[in-house]
């Protein structure tokens, strides 16, 4: 097979996109995996990815099939089974591992096909490349999304990316013109937080300036919400219970204001306004894809990576962004 066109490929061929978590980073392929489609409309594309990041992906209408990877009630009985039923689905034309790890090499082992793509050495980590017929190399500080960009380019080299992906969903939430907050932050990112008082001091400075501002919740997370709300004296946001309510409620809102997270990278994908505060991670790296509906404060020097991660407790860079650099922001 001629690897650098996706032409030499026979009708209707059948490929298999490989990204199991996380939510950012299948936000990420999603323009990459939306422009291959585009490339061959006639093409079978199934997605592998782990069972609590798949609800993202089940209405999207590009792709054929959402392979789960059960990883949450795994066993060595469902593993086994896992891995018969990769092998029994047969016959890929072409495989993209976009993860390039452990997990996503275990997962290669069972598949079949004659050209499985991934990242060179390097960037592929755990020796996933060994797993690989083909590899892409990448520049430093490459933004994730034109990285993803260049496995499927591996494949045919006119990719050209969406500045946007967006589809229709069976949830409607109304936002009815929110300027949404996301003040949280999951227990594996610490280092992202912003800090509660900021929070407060910008949801008031936003009120003041004629925005309506609505803070984002979860159950887990409603106690510490509901502080941030009571202090500003602002409302919480409506019910989530879905990703597909979140992105309903997204697509109505004014505008997200986020720390780098799923909802921010969610959010920026479709279309939607977006100022995401980066310090603990590489907005040149992990800021979220789009265009001008996409505004990044970085605590650091944009020249510069921030320093390696301390997970556990909140960076430094992100004390240095201040309220009123947030509020301009808001007003472009």
């Amino acid at each position: 097979m001629d690897v650098s066109s996706l032409s030499a490929l026979p009708p209707n061929p059948r490929i298999l996109v490989v990204r199991l978590s996380a939510i950012g980073d299948l936000v990420f392929a999603l323009p990459a995996v939306k422009a291959l489609k585009d490339a061959r409309p006639d093409a079978t594309i199934d997605w592998l990815v782990e069972d609590k990041h798949a609800a993202l992906l089940r209405s999207c209408p590009f792709l054929n099939e959402v392979v789960i990877y059960p990883r949450s009630t795994l066993t060595l009985f469902s593993l086994f089974a896992h891995l018969s039923s990769l092998r029994a689905r047969g016959d890929y034309h072409l495989i993209f591992d976009f993860q390039s790890n452990s997990k996503s090499a275990m997962q290669l082992l069972a598949l079949k096909s004659k050209h499985k793509f991934g990242f060179a050495r390097g960037t592929a980590k755990e020796g996933a490349h060994l797993f690989h017929h083909h590899h892409v190399s990448i520049t430093p500080r490459m933004h994730r999304a034109q990285r993803d960009a260049e496995l499927v380019r591996a494949a045919y080299s006119e990719v050209i990316l969406p500045q946007s992906v967006k589809w229709k969903t069976d949830a409607n939430v109304d936002g009815n013109g929110l300027t949404l907050l996301h003040t949280t932050t999951t227990e594996y990112g610490r280092d992202k937080d912003w800090g509660a008082e900021r929070w407060v001091a910008l949801a008031r400075g936003l009120t003041t300036a004629g925005h309506d501002v609505a803070l984002l919740h979860t159950p887990a997370d409603l106690a510490y919400v509901q502080k941030i709300a009571s202090a500003a004296k602002v409302d919480l946001a409506p019910s989530t219970p879905s990703l597909e309510h979140l992105m309903s409620l997204l697509d109505h809102s004014r505008l997200l204001v986020s720390t780098d997270s799923g909802p921010a990278h969610i959010a920026a994908l479709r279309g939607n306004d977006v100022v995401c505060l980066f310090g603990a991670t590489d907005p040149q790296i992990y800021a979220p894809p789009g265009g001008d509906n996409v505004q990044v404060i970085y605590g650091g020097d944009s020249n510069t990576p921030p320093p390696k991660r301390q997970r556990n407790r909140q960076s430094l860079l992100m004390t240095k962004i201040t309220v009123d650099e947030v509020i301009a922001k808001c007003s472009i």
